[in-house]
């Protein structure tokens, strides 16, 4: 048996050593395909939507995993199959190992799954989000859904639920936000929606951007006024890959009642760009940070106008951008491979500070300890933090 990398995708079967094929199952079961070596009848065939068993060799198959879109554990997307094999000593045991996704476990020949990745996961994370209250509470935002902690990461479990009639289309996700006003509401940025659920991510609402475009960007809420919150366009390759150029890049969203519904807040300098990187002032909710492929953008109008910043490097990708929470003058920015710049005042003027870090470095995210800004952290991807 053998799985097709071409159209018309699918599993293809051969009795005769390869000189002629049959296919016995259309692109459902496109990506892997596992026959059992204690019983070679037993065979699995799995894609990123849905997971088949034959037990006749491969001549039919029925689908066991993938009844609405995509399998895996519940809350959890699997994502696509790499390598799927059968317990030697029981066709009905299988572990699967799936980009975007991790390791899992089934038991029952593939229709129900758990996740056999205690320490480890295939899932890309894009983003971190720590509850302000209660610093236990943790949840991540993976290319294929989002999980959430209770317990500072030691244990985690899926989210990835929807609303009743609603199908969470695709595999990207991005973004994710906690109101720091309240503690259940969470913001997932995902393909063509915004995500907002009210009781911590066990189910969710569709909140539709005013132009139906995929996103992934960061998402901040205002800290001095939790109803305000801003948005932006970006591929998850652009967060992803320092070295891809950012497409389709529709500017920045605002929401004015927390999420629910949503606004274009650009003018003509910003309307095309692509957001890798947002902050809102500590204590004025109209005064935006915006880092792009062409510098940082600064609004003050909340969104009406935005002015980019000259003493930048011109038309250079900033990675990532943060403010001092106790003095909002202070700002730094990660401009690839250029290193760190500073400013004191409100980012009209930016210095280089680039002492002790990688001279080349690709700068993914920046922190201040909320109660030390003298202390600063930073992701560096080619050197580290």
């Amino acid at each position: 048996i053998a799985n097709s990398v071409s159209d018309p995708t699918g599993v293809y079967r051969t009795t005769d050593g390869g000189e002629s094929w049959t296919q016995v199952l259309d692109s459902g079961g496109g990506n892997v395909v596992e026959m059992c070596p204690s019983n070679p009848d037993i065979a699995y065939a799995a894609s990123a939507a849905s997971v088949h068993r034959s037990e006749d060799a491969g001549q039919t198959w029925t689908k066991v995993a993938g009844h609405g879109f995509g399998w895996g554990p519940p809350g959890v997307l699997a994502g696509t199959p790499i390598d799927f094999q059968c317990d030697p000593r029981d066709p009905n045991r299988v572990f699967a190992n799936n980009y975007l996704g991790g390791n899992f476990l089934s038991e029952d020949g593939g229709k129900t799954w758990r996740s056999a990745s205690d320490g480890y996961t295939g899932a890309q994370i894009v983003s971190v989000a720590i509850d302000g209250e209660n610093a236990a509470q943790i949840y991540v935002g993976g290319r294929t859904g989002v999980w959430g902690s209770h317990d500072a990461g030691s244990s985690w479990r899926g989210l990835r639920y929807p609303a009743p009639g609603v199908t969470l289309i695709g595999f990207e996700f991005g973004a994710v936000a906690v109101d720091p006003g309240e503690r259940n509401h969470l913001l997932v940025n995902g393909d063509n929606h915004i995500w907002e659920s009210s009781d911590g991510g066990s189910s969710w609402h569709v909140r539709q951007r005013p132009a139906d475009v995929t996103s992934h960007a960061p998402i901040a809420f205002a800290p001095s006024d939790p109803s305000i919150v801003y948005t932006g366009v970006s591929e998850t390759i652009c967060l992803v890959n320092a070295g891809a150029a950012c497409i389709g890049g529709r500017g920045v969203f605002v929401s004015r009642d927390g999420g629910t519904t949503w606004g274009l807040a650009n003018d003509a300098n910003i309307a095309n760009e692509a957001i890798i990187d947002l902050v809102v002032d500590p204590s004025d909710a109209q005064l935006v940070y915006a880092a792009t492929q062409r510098g940082v953008f600064r609004t003050t109008d909340g969104g009406q106008s935005w002015i980019v910043s000259t003493s930048l490097p011109a038309d250079t990708r900033v990675g990532a951008i943060a403010v001092d929470p106790q003095n909002s003058s202070n700002l730094l920015a990660g401009v690839d491979e250029q290193g760190l710049y500073a400013s004191t005042d409100g980012g009209e003027n930016w210095q280089a500070v680039t002492a002790g870090l990688e001279p080349n470095s690709s700068i993914r995210d920046i922190q201040f300890d909320p109660t030390d800004p003298q202390v600063v952290y930073l992701s560096d991807l080619l050197s580290g933090v």
